[in-house]
């Protein structure tokens, strides 16, 4: 006689086999993850946007010492994660774990967009 729980086993072991992984952010697993290490930040990017990177480790840390007087001495750093496939024009922070994503992507109505670039304005907001 068999039981219910004899036929557990199978029964995941053919449901599993359509099941299809979480892709991070709408990046694909093939990109190669760079990363720069600054006082208050890090930022990692993919392959390619170093220049961005560069301007935004740069804002930040000139960001992190004019107001540090003001905020006190104790400095928890961020991480600063860019995605550049996205379609939305958008960043946010996260709480647990402390970090914040940029979507590069810029508004298709430059009116929007001020006289910056969507890079330095993601990281000066």
């Amino acid at each position: 006689m068999i039981r219910i729980y004899h036929l557990l086993p199978l029964f995941l072991f053919f449901t599993d086999l359509e099941s299809k992984a979480q892709i991070f952010g709408g990046t694909p697993p093939s990109v190669k993850w760079e990363q720069i290490n600054i006082i208050p930040a890090r930022i990692i990017f993919p392959d390619g946007l170093n220049k961005e990177a560069d301007d935004v480790a740069f804002l930040v840390s000139a960001l992190n010492d004019s107001t540090l007087p003001t905020l006190g001495q104790r400095r928890h750093r961020i991480d600063i994660v860019f995605h550049n496939l996205t379609t939305v024009s958008n960043a946010y922070v996260q709480l647990a774990p402390f970090r914040s994503e940029f979507q590069l992507t810029p508004s298709q109505n430059s009116f929007e967009l001020g006289s910056l670039p969507w890079h330095q304005t993601l990281a000066i907001h």
